[in-house]
């Protein structure tokens, strides 16, 4: 479930940026740019949050579903 939630978050990504790349105005288009980025920034900072604490609890099976490598390997 959860790599279809990124997987569609991934998509929206790509469609925004899609967006705006066609807008006209330079200083609109780059702050939406910016704030973009800044979304995308705070998601891996999740995701790697959340890695880290499967990692700690044990969930390598969410690990391997995300196509993740924990310290330790895929293996358990």
């Amino acid at each position: 479930m959860l790599t279809s939630v990124i997987d569609n978050q991934n998509k929206m990504i790509e469609i925004l940026f899609e967006i705006i790349s066609k807008m006209d105005k330079k200083e609109i288009k780059d702050d939406i740019y910016h704030k973009l980025l800044c979304v995308i920034d705070n998601r891996i900072k999740w995701e790697n949050q959340l890695i880290e604490g499967w990692e700690e609890s044990g969930h390598y099976d969410e690990l391997e579903q995300l196509g993740h490598k924990t310290r330790y390997g895929y293996s358990r």
